[in-house]
């Protein structure tokens, strides 16, 4: 249905420009450029436009500090030459790429970016956090500037745990309406797929691929209500990022198919939930994953970039520009805290039960040492939950509280029975 909305409102701006006039959007900047066209999407921070050029159909992204009226339904006067009367839409006409139907034109002189890599193991490595955390700093920039900065999320992931996507969903939301956020994948699979899909633009490396969103309970994929709710949720999630619910469908659900017809002027793709497009992309029994040239040519994907100068170019920005490293500091930091937890947690677990199993258990000496070790165990379920369950399989934490309560009352005993004894 989206793909036919936007066919009709294209068919609709380019018949109103060969007529006498027409009604339609205009939002003017403060620099005196003026765009017409259809407002997708307007939030505190940003506007979505939806604009023709001759026979391309491009759809533009504006930041509020830089828009000084938005109208709506406004009449627009046609030239013979079928562009819009009164001041000429500068930087329409000579935007050098477009990227499908989710490209931006901002300021670039003003604009950078914070880099966040988002690899390893969803829930793990990659988590709701870190996107939280560069959020905050991209806020902070904001206010320091009066410009925000847009956030590159660099994945690289084979997915994760579900229970995790709930959170970066709920994060993904919300910096959304305050920030331009972008995907560049490398490897994008299962719940690392679905968080590109919350971006607002999608850009893929030459090797990139994403997709297979199968939920798994164990080793098997989970079916019935499950399934459906899966399915549900992925679906929405896809819509919320301006893309097709059949996308997230068919890489969950292998009976699940997709096609595509694309227009060959205007590059409009129409989705199916079947076989009837021209393209075809998930046939019964497979489960979709976009590799970079499926998702270039459906538009799954913005374009393609595999340096920093590259993705800045369909970025429309002058140059890459980094206004922060704090994305990256975090990502190192907190990937040097998984792997410490990886080696300290089985190293104290071990010596643990090496004195539990020992003769010596009763020792007052030996009980300080495992009261130590059960210590330091309750202090890394506090930092790394998911490695301590997931990975390790460390009894839960409040299994290790009850124990260290028994060590800390046989220690006590243990000194009253020495006293009473002397």
């Amino acid at each position: 249905m989206k793909g036919l909305r936007n066919g009709i409102i294209a068919m609709g701006l380019a018949l109103g420009m060969a007529l006498q006039g027409y009604a339609a959007d205009r939002v003017t900047m403060k620099d005196g450029r003026v765009f017409v066209g259809d407002i997708i999407e307007t939030t505190e921070n940003y506007v979505r436009v939806k604009v023709t050029t001759g026979a391309l159909v491009k759809e533009l992204v504006f930041w509020m500090n830089e828009v000084a009226t938005i109208e709506r339904d406004v009449k627009v006067e046609s030239k013979d030459s079928g562009q819009p009367a009164g001041p000429t839409p500068v930087g329409v006409t000579n935007v050098e790429t477009v990227r499908g139907t989710r490209g931006s034109t901002i300021d670039t002189s003003k604009h950078g970016v914070i880099v966040l890599p988002l690899s390893g193991m969803v829930g793990v490595e990659f988590r709701h956090q870190e996107i939280e955390a560069v959020g905050k700093e991209a806020d902070r920039i904001k206010e320091q500037t009066g410009v925000s900065p847009i956030i590159v999320l660099d994945i690289e992931s084979g997915g994760g745990l579900v229970l995790e996507m709930e959170k970066i969903h709920t994060t993904m939301v919300e910096i959304r309406k305050r920030h331009r956020v972008v995907a560049w994948i490398r490897e994008a699979i299962s719940a690392a797929c679905a968080t590109a899909l919350h971006c607002h633009e999608i850009y893929f490396r030459t090797e990139g691929n994403a997709g297979a969103m199968t939920m798994f309970a164990g080793t098997r994929a989970v079916q019935g209500e499950d399934l459906q709710r899966w399915l549900r949720t992925a679906g929405d999630w896809a819509e919320y990022g301006g893309r097709s619910r059949y996308i997230a469908e068919a890489m969950i659900h292998e009976p699940k198919l997709l096609s595509y017809d694309k227009d060959p002027v205007t590059g409009e793709v129409t989705w199916y939930n079947d076989l009837t497009g021209q393209y075809v992309l998930s046939r019964a029994g497979e489960n979709l994953s976009f590799t970079v040239s499926t998702a270039l040519h459906s538009g799954f994907a913005d374009g393609k970039a595999d340096t920093e100068a590259e993705l800045a170019a369909l970025l429309d920005l002058p140059a890459w520009h980094e206004v922060s490293d704090f994305g990256k500091r975090i990502h190192k930091e907190w990937n040097a805290t998984v792997e410490r937890a990886r080696v300290e947690i089985p190293r104290l677990f071990g010596e643990y039960q090496i004195i539990q199993g020992s003769a010596a258990a009763s020792n007052a000496q030996k009980i300080r040492q495992a009261i130590t070790l059960v210590e330091e165990l309750i202090k890394w379920w506090g930092r790394c939950p998911n490695v301590c369950e997931y990975e390790i399989g460390l009894p839960p934490k409040d299994v290790l509280e009850r124990q260290l309560r028994e060590l800390k009352k046989q220690l006590a005993d243990l000194l009253a029975q020495e006293r009473r004894g002397r």
